[in-house]
């Protein structure tokens, strides 16, 4: 990772802790939530594929979300709306591509906000939450799976200090489909502030 995106990232962190107070609080994924999240998950999704099949991991994975994140270091967030109640924003972590949790390999997944609630910080709450606890939980490198589509979401990604990547850890077949990927290296030399929950 470039010694560049040190400044942005800082920046970055310390404007998502300040508006901690500002928005709804995160909760983490228990049972009872498996059906409303996965429709969240897969209704915002669906606006990005266009045909590319980049996102069919994320369609299968969603099938039983709580077998996916009853798993030992794994954990999803969301947000509620605040008068409703319902989900309006997640985005989980977990180990990439399926691979040993003790490969210290992980990724960002199941980041979506709802259309009408974006542009309020939601993702990039969510987001910091993911690496915050991807770091407690041990892994030392992080991926992010996209689509061309993904304009915004792929900016965020790049200010938190994700960077473009081309070569994937081994149990990934390449092909002319191929999503974006965006890798975060060296997560546990970062200096999270831990002391102000979100």
């Amino acid at each position: 990772m470039s010694k560049s995106s040190s400044p942005i990232f800082y920046n970055e962190l310390e404007r998502s802790l300040q508006s901690c107070n500002s928005s709804p609080p995160i909760e983490e994924f228990s049972k009872e939530h498996s059906e409303k999240l996965m429709n969240l998950i897969h209704e915002n999704m669906k606006e990005f594929d266009h045909g590319e099949k980049t996102l069919s991991t994320t369609y299968r994975r969603i099938k039983n979300l709580e077998t996916q994140y009853s798993k030992k270091g794994h954990i999803l967030f969301f947000i509620r709306e605040t008068l409703s109640g319902e989900p309006i924003a997640c985005a989980g972590v977990g180990s990439f591509q399926n691979l040993p949790i003790t490969e210290k390999i992980g990724e960002i997944r199941d980041l979506v906000v709802v259309e009408r609630y974006r542009n309020q910080g939601l993702g990039r709450k969510l987001l910091y939450s993911c690496l915050r606890e991807a770091q407690k939980l041990g892994y030392k490198r992080l991926y992010i799976e996209t689509s061309r589509q993904m304009t915004v979401a792929r900016t965020l990604f790049t200010q938190a200090g994700f960077e473009a990547v081309e070569e994937l850890p081994k149990k990934n077949e390449l092909s002319e489909n191929m999503p974006y990927y965006y890798l975060f290296q060296d997560l546990q030399l970062k200096k999270f502030s831990l002391e102000k929950k979100c």
